[in-house]
């Protein structure tokens, strides 16, 4: 999958020409301008930013903008040169580069207990998918937008009070759903969750892969099998972004079901942020409730 614009050409005197890299940040840029303009987003949901080839025209577009809005080379590999060609930083949002961040440090295996960022670790990079990084987002695309288009700061900040609200209530909401699944535990194919699992005491029993790029070696599956075993997983994650293989040479093994933490098929607007982390949530909590028997918990 190659990356595509999909916000239609800025035109006229339409707000500061924003380049988005990611469909979830997108729809938080999104959200900050309403009334203001549209922002360009790079990376379609349907495709994994860390692998993604980016094309002359969109590299013309990042030149283009005055403002481009990523997480970091850690997620989108392929726009480093690209931005880091920009004459100015201050044209540049760099999310993992942010200490107002809740950031945590990259871990290697489920088991690693999840921490704060120190200096020299290396930064989990999917920082969005914690709802209060998503509100402390908005406040830094509200502060860049405002200094870049201050006949609109009032405009960006009603907008940003409004999304700020929705996402208070939205992870107010997801709280109350996972609560009372702690302690069930489940497997990811790829460690992408980790912010989640962080800010709602989420109980990962398993790792399958270290980078979704990457194969499992036949000795890892096995100990993979033999932890699902003992720990009796009943739920196992892949991304729709990536294709899952078979790991569990198992009868007894779950069938593999799908966490998007992108927003593959929701259109890219200012909706989308909510609706990924709704549709995110119901499928892990559904499972978990399924597996725990829960007959009093529902969707």
């Amino acid at each position: 999958m190659m990356i595509a614009l999909t916000s239609p050409a800025f035109a006229g005197d339409a707000g500061p020409r924003v380049v988005v890299s990611i469909a979830p940040l997108h729809s938080l840029a999104a959200q900050v301008m309403a009334g203001a303009g549209e922002p360009a987003l790079l990376i379609d949901a349907a495709a994994s930013p860390h692998s993604v080839a980016l094309k002359p025209s969109q590299a013309r577009a990042l030149a283009r903008a005055d403002l481009v809005i990523w997480i970091g080379g850690a997620l989108e590999p392929s726009l480093h040169n690209a931005i880091a060609a920009r004459p100015s930083r201050q044209q540049v949002l760099t999310l993992i580069d942010s200490r107002t961040l809740h950031r945590l440090a990259g871990r290697r295996q489920a088991a690693e207990r999840s921490r704060p960022a120190g200096a020299g670790d290396v930064i989990d990079p999917h920082l969005w998918l914690d709802p209060d990084n998503a509100r402390i987002i908005v406040r830094l695309i509200t502060t860049r937008l405002q200094t870049l288009d201050p006949a609109r700061a009032a405009l960006y900040a009603r907008n940003a009070a409004q999304a700020d609200a929705r996402l208070r209530a939205l992870s107010h909401a997801i709280a109350a759903r996972l609560e009372p699944l702690r302690d069930a535990p489940f497997m990811v194919f790829h460690d992408a969750y980790q912010y989640l699992e962080y800010r709602y005491h989420l109980k990962n029993a398993g790792i399958i892969r270290s980078h979704p790029e990457q194969g499992a070696s036949a000795y890892h599956l096995r100990r993979i099998a033999e932890e699902r075993r003992a720990a009796n997983v009943a739920c196992v994650f892949a991304e729709p972004q990536f294709a899952a293989a078979p790991v569990f040479n198992d009868p007894s093994a779950p069938a593999i079901r799908y966490l998007d933490p992108l927003g593959r098929g929701l259109p890219a607007d200012p909706d989308l942020y909510q609706k990924m982390i709704i549709r995110l949530v119901d499928t892990l909590a559904g499972c978990l409730e399924r597996a725990a028997g829960d007959k009093g918990v529902t969707q």
